[in-house]
């Protein structure tokens, strides 16, 4: 299991949703990770549905299903 999985607030919504800034971080035995990011432009959200089972997370990125294993 991760030993912690977070999100970053946005300092202002209008600001991350007019540059379509998004990412998942991940912290876990081996340090911090960035496992996907956007910076689309337009009003998102592209990054959605996170799911974490046991220590498997899996999230949609516009349309796409994709996942990453933690280390323990």
């Amino acid at each position: 299991m991760p030993d912690d999985l977070d999100s970053i607030a946005c300092p202002s919504a209008s600001l991350c949703l007019a540059v379509g800034n998004e990412s998942i971080d991940t912290s876990d035995r081996t340090g911090l990770h960035t496992v996907d990011s956007t910076k689309l432009p337009g009003g998102g959200p592209y990054l959605t549905d996170l799911t974490l089972t046991g220590d498997v997370l899996t999230w949609n990125h516009a349309g796409t299903l994709r996942s990453v294993t933690l280390a323990h």
